[in-house]
């Protein structure tokens, strides 16, 4: 079984994080669909834009319909569209970027974190994203690694276990 690490290094824990339940896609009403998820979701999540140039965003694409899978590439544009003006001022701000495909129907080892690792794996929702939006300034604003981990509660602590067709292990 392949082990999968799923997190930026340099980076332990995001600003803001969320999911939603929808598939990326590239055009027509699909990508509208996906842009309006992904909006309002951040905006439920981020009270307002990172004014910074030290974002990084972490996407993580998980489905249950290997065929209909979005390539990673093209994951990457939408999302960074829909996030403007409510994570970030522009996308010019966005100095990394990290999306992983994940494919719910094999099992695979993944080390990371309860929060997302539960959405991705739990989801009745054939297609859905998890977003990590990483800036050390905004993390600062929001009173630092602690304050921020509070707040996002145990969700955020590593986990192991199984979950659905994601078999997961405790990071070494």
């Amino acid at each position: 079984m392949p082990d999968l690490v799923l997190h930026l290094d340099g980076f332990s824990i995001p600003a803001h994080c969320f999911g939603v339940r929808a598939r990326p896609s590239l055009s027509g009403k699909s990508r509208d669909a996906y842009v309006a998820a992904v909006r309002g979701a951040a905006a439920a999540a981020i009270a307002a834009p990172i004014t910074t140039a030290d974002v990084e965003i972490e996407v993580f694409c998980s489905s249950q319909v290997p065929e209909a899978m979005v390539d990673v590439d093209n994951a990457a544009k939408p999302t960074l569209d829909a996030l403007k003006g409510i994570a970030y001022v522009d996308d010019r701000q966005v100095c990394g970027l990290h999306v992983v495909r994940l494919d719910r129907t094999q099992e695979i080892a993944v080390t990371g974190r309860a929060a997302w690792i539960g959405f991705l794996s739990s989801t009745e929702a054939p297609h859905c994203v998890w977003i990590n939006v990483y800036s050390p300034s905004r993390l600062k604003e929001l009173g630092g690694f602690d304050a921020v981990r509070r707040s996002l509660g145990t969700g955020w602590h590593g986990i192991s276990g199984r979950l659905s067709a994601i078999a997961l292990r405790r990071p070494d």
